[in-house]
């Protein structure tokens, strides 16, 4: 397990990522800074040594020739160095950047393990994987670019004009005047461009959320004769990300253009100012400095500036995503009002007890004032309607809904602390939409991927308890058969199954079958029930949430899910109702 920095809190997230990313390893964060500027002085010492050797080659500086191989060596050497300064710069960005990147995909991996399924349940799978792909390496640009790019831009255009005042005798005002100008101006177009990056990652999120969509229902749309509208709407976005692209595009090659033309435009005023204003004399070296450091030291910078904003402007947006991500705090694990103890040796006490239950859903109540207990070894069944609640109830119990208890006690004890962690331990939950990987049908069996084949035997025996024998349900290639993503190649009632045999494989004490048998036609279910309750659930404790009464022959006593509230039935009198 990577470990997170010291400076990206998970649990309270008391800073802005940026601080953090930069805080984080802070070192070699102002080493960058020191490097840039080392080998924007060291470009500038070159352009004093080269102008010296012009000088000298030219008469307006009288030096041997001993002394002309020292300026043009020493120059040499100095542009050697700031171009060495500047390549280790952009590396070393781009390892931080990574390591950060490493760091704040294990923070994202770690609170969506922490956050509760009610707390996720506006995310979708689109926005989630947009966080990962997009804004993760989004928010590092700080430290891959922003950071290297902005001090070999900044230092530059900072320490030029002083040099060419001290190498020339430019005016010092007007060159930090236009410079000042310039950037200005690509600010507010850098500001605009971030704008669009923002918008572009929105839609490219959203875009990929319906595409995901697309994808794994595309069957179902195509039976429905749906996929047309479906599509259209994926279309839609992808205009709208295409109009932005070429506003984004247009907006780019506007800052470009001015930064082209600005490195002419700081030559001509300078060139004039001295000529025309100060009635200077130039020498070759003084106008080879001029032109050297204003055209061409200066076009990089200049050229990077409006792109250093863009960059960091970006940043700033994908960091505060993945703030509010990060910030996203789910309920404590049961809300209990009373947390009293009720150990009685007087009397034998429910596996599982609780009062008072309610959940709210959108502002609408879905659960109220709910009571329900069960004994160890108990077989339990809750009947009701489709939505009912059935499923929310079975969530609230395991602690993915914010469900609020009077009282919640497992084996007499309040749930809290060690107790919920003890009640998680013996938990197995089989839903009603199962879970398969695209691998074998052994793998899915044991939920391990690879499964010995030596284990086949035990792997049979789980199936042979859910009536699934791969040779009679059309899979030749037996255990070893590939069931494709999503179980893609197997039928409703073939993945419910399988889910019900690899519950059995888990071998926890508290079962909760959630309607995990509802695509099963009623002789298959029957026999299967029989098999379960008559052997591998016979001394487990049973919670069996469905619509159907056939259950009922295999349990002890019924209860039925009515606005919210369980009411316990008459087992005798429900078998006698036929629908």
């Amino acid at each position: 397990m990577i470990p997170m920095p010291s400076r990206l809190p998970t649990q309270r997230f008391d800073q802005p990522i940026y601080k953090a990313l930069l805080k984080d390893r802070w070192p070699w964060r102002a080493l960058i800074l020191f490097v840039s500027f080392g080998a924007a002085a060291l470009t500038l010492v070159a352009a004093g040594f080269q102008k010296s050797f012009i000088d000298s080659l030219s008469g307006s500086l009288v030096a041997e020739e001993q002394q002309q191989i020292f300026f043009l060596i020493n120059s040499f050497i100095c542009f050697v160095l700031a171009s060495l300064a500047t390549q280790l710069n952009n590396y070393w960005g781009l390892k931080e950047a990574l390591l950060s990147q490493r760091k704040l995909a294990q923070g994202l991996y770690n609170q969506s393990l922490r956050l509760k399924s009610e707390s996720l349940e506006k995310k979708t799978v689109g926005e989630m994987v947009a966080l990962y792909a997009t804004d993760v390496p989004a928010s590092t640009i700080l430290l891959e670019q922003t950071l290297p790019f902005g001090a070999s831009t900044f230092f530059p255009l900072i320490l030029t004009p002083f040099a060419l005042n001290y190498l020339v005798g430019t005016p010092l005002f007007e060159t930090c005047a236009l410079v000042l100008i310039v950037a200005l101006i690509n600010t507010a177009l850098a500001l605009r461009q971030s704008r669009f990056f923002l918008k572009f990652k929105e839609l490219a999120a959203l875009r990929t959320s319906f595409v995901n969509e697309w994808i794994q229902n595309i069957r179902t749309l195509k039976i429905l004769n749906w996929l047309e509208p479906f599509e259209a709407r994926i279309f839609e976005v992808r205009e709208k990300e295409t109009q932005n692209r070429i506003e984004m595009v247009t907006n780019g090659q506007i800052m470009n253009a001015i930064t082209s033309h600005a490195t002419f435009i700081f030559n001509v005023t300078a060139g004039l100012s001295l000529i025309w204003i100060y009635k200077r004399v130039l020498t070759p070296g003084e106008i080879w400095t001029v032109f050297w450091l204003l055209g061409i030291l200066l076009n990089r910078p200049l050229r990077q500036l409006p792109w250093f904003f863009t960059f960091a402007f970006d940043a700033l947006t994908s960091s505060k995503r993945l703030e509010n991500f990060l910030k996203m705090t789910s309920f404590s694990d049961y809300e209990i009002e009373q947390r009293r103890f009720k150990n009685s040796a007087a009397e034998i006490l429910p596996l599982i007890e609780i009062e008072g239950l309610n959940w709210i859903h959108d502002e609408t109540p879905v659960l109220q004032n709910l009571n329900f207990k069960i004994y160890q070894g108990e077989k339990v069944a809750i009947l009701g309607e489709v939505g009912s609640g059935k499923s929310a109830f079975l969530h609230c119990l395991m602690g993915e809904l914010k469900g609020q208890f009077k009282s919640f006690l497992y084996k007499g004890e309040p749930v809290q602390g060690e107790v919920t962690k003890e009640l998680r331990r013996v938990l197995n939950y089989v839903p009603q939409e199962s879970f398969l990987m695209n691998s074998t049908l052994r793998d899915n069996v044991a939920f391990e991927y690879e499964k010995s084949a030596l284990l086949d035997p035990e792997m049979d025996s789980f199936l042979s308890h859910v009536d699934f024998n791969p040779a009679y349900e059309g899979l030749s290639d037996g255990l070893d058969t590939r069931i494709g993503e999503r179980g893609v190649n197997l039928s409703g009632g073939q993945k419910q199954r399988l889910s019900l045999a690899r519950s059995i494989v888990q071998e926890r004490p508290l079962v909760l079958i959630d309607d995990s048998m509802s695509q099963l036609d009623a002789e298959t279910e029957n026999k299967i029930l029989k098999d379960l309750f008559a052997g591998p659930l016979k001394n487990k404790t049973v919670i069996i949430t469905t619509h159907r009464r056939s259950v009922l022959h295999f349990v002890s006593k019924v209860y039925e899910m009515r606005s919210g509230e369980l009411h316990e039935l008459n087992k005798e009198k429900s078998l006698e109702v036929k629908t």
